[in-house]
């Protein structure tokens, strides 16, 4: 396949001579170069007119296609969920008619119709330079021109068809091309985002910094959708090595708040102080350096329990990794593994229990030694006795660093230093386990219902 350089190349000398021919038949007749010139518009024009429905059926076909891959990427990560529902044959047969779609839209919408344009294109040319053939013939007989005008005018006219089908040709290639050149430039269009830095420029070197951990939310406002605010007016403190749990009911913003925090969103209003000092006005890549998360689904990669571990830092020494281990209770269940570190754990850990799997995520998160460590539902998922071990490592953790933990089980946040209510986007309590339950608020109300056994 050319390139578009190549097809550039191939496509100036080419009108070059066209041209040329031209000029030399006017020369000698000028009414048949009038009609070479309409049959060359026509021949063209009819060609791009058939290429733009067929480059319309092409944009279709990605669009089919894109489909087909995204769906058999669900199916493949939720494949346990088809199996359950015992549906293989329902999302095969959905799969074999999408791909039946597209091989339709390609056979008979796409590559028949570069056959048909082919094949109405050559007859046109074919019969145009028959009719020039025949007037210049004609007139030679009738001695309007002599037979060296003959002579010429039919070679060049050969020629200069015969330059009209590869330049046809051409425009075939840009239109199979232009579809996904034009995804591409939509996606070039992209502006860059704050991140663009670190993957562009691995190694640009960044701050070093070091935080005490101070957190301050001021006047914080934020919407996915600029019309419906998901936090507003979020206004609080978290002092240094202090350990804030953030509750409150599904959608009431509490990870939302914490993506903030880690830049991965731009508050629509207030800002997010870090030891007195805006986060924004940080570089992106050292600031992140200074935190970590654990969260909810830990992931996992395709290597060794010590390859997990080591992810966020890989210059950690041995003895490092077994500290972290010990705090976050891997060393547990290390004895239960084939190889100990060296053992592979699968795929997104698939060897590992939820359990373990956490404990792998805090002791990760651990070796990065940072300055603020934040807890997303790290134990929501989890049975009562995985739930017990996790809170156990969060105990040894409180008070080395600043410590965020979100959840909606109530037994994880009773020891934290302060409690954070969030209600609809709103800070509506603050204070101390025991604190809130004397309030009577929304946090006593939770807390009842998980000790009655109604919402567990």
């Amino acid at each position: 396949m050319w390139s578009y350089p190549e097809i550039a190349g191939q496509l100036i000398p080419k009108s070059v001579r066209i041209l040329g021919i031209f000029v030399i038949i006017c020369a000698i007749a000028w009414w048949i170069s009038a009609f070479f010139l309409v049959s060359f518009i026509l021949v063209l024009w009819g060609s791009l007119r058939k290429l733009k429905g067929l480059v319309k059926t092409e944009e279709n076909l990605d669009i089919y296609q894109e489909n087909t891959e995204s769906r058999t990427s669900e199916i493949i990560t939720n494949i346990k969920t088809v199996k359950a529902f015992a549906n293989e044959a329902k999302e095969y047969q959905r799969q074999r008619d999408r791909l039946e779609r597209e091989a339709k839209v390609s056979l008979w919408g796409i590559h028949i119709g570069y056959v048909k344009l082919g094949m109405a294109r050559d007859t046109v040319l074919e019969a145009c330079q028959f009719v020039v053939f025949g007037a210049a013939l004609f007139a030679t007989f009738g001695g309007k021109m002599s037979i060296g005008h003959f002579i010429t005018i039919s070679t060049l006219a050969s020629m200069a068809y015969s330059e009209i089908k590869p330049i046809c040709l051409l425009a075939e290639v840009f239109a199979r091309r232009y579809s996904s050149m034009l995804r591409f430039h939509e996606f070039m269009k992209q502006s860059d985002g704050q991140d663009a830095a670190i993957a562009l420029h691995t190694d640009t070197k960044y701050p070093q910094y070091r935080f005490d951990g101070k957190i301050e939310f001021r006047h914080l406002t934020f919407g996915y959708d600029r019309d419906r605010p998901v936090l507003e007016n979020i206004q609080f403190t978290i002092e240094p090595y202090e350990t804030v749990a953030l509750v409150g009911r599904s959608g009431s913003g509490k990870s939302t708040l914490v993506k903030l925090l880690f830049r991965y969103f731009k508050p629509s209003g207030g800002v997010i102080l870090i030891d007195g000092t805006n986060i924004t006005e940080l570089d992106i890549t050292g600031y992140r350096k200074r935190l970590a998360i654990v969260h909810q689904e830990v992931d996992i990669f395709n290597g060794t329990l010590l390859d997990n571990l080591m992810y966020g830092n890989p210059t950690a020494t041995f003895e490092e990794v077994q500290e972290a281990c010990a705090i976050a209770s891997v060393d547990e269940f290390l004895s239960l593994l084939p190889r100990g570190y060296h053992t592979i754990v699968g795929e997104r850990g698939v060897l590992l229990s939820g359990g373990q799997r956490q404990r792998l995520g805090i002791a990760r998160a651990l070796l990065v030694n940072p300055d603020i460590l934040v807890f997303d539902e790290a134990t929501s998922s989890l049975d009562y006795e995985s739930e017990r071990s996790i809170q156990l490592a969060m105990r040894r953790i409180q008070g080395t660093r600043t410590t965020i933990i979100i959840a909606h089980r109530l037994s994880t946040v009773r020891e934290a230093d302060k409690i954070v209510v969030l209600d609809k986007g709103e800070v509506v309590e603050i204070g101390s386990h025991q604190q809130l339950l004397s309030q009577g608020g929304i946090y006593h109300r939770l807390h009842s219902l998980q000790e009655s056994g109604e919402l567990l």
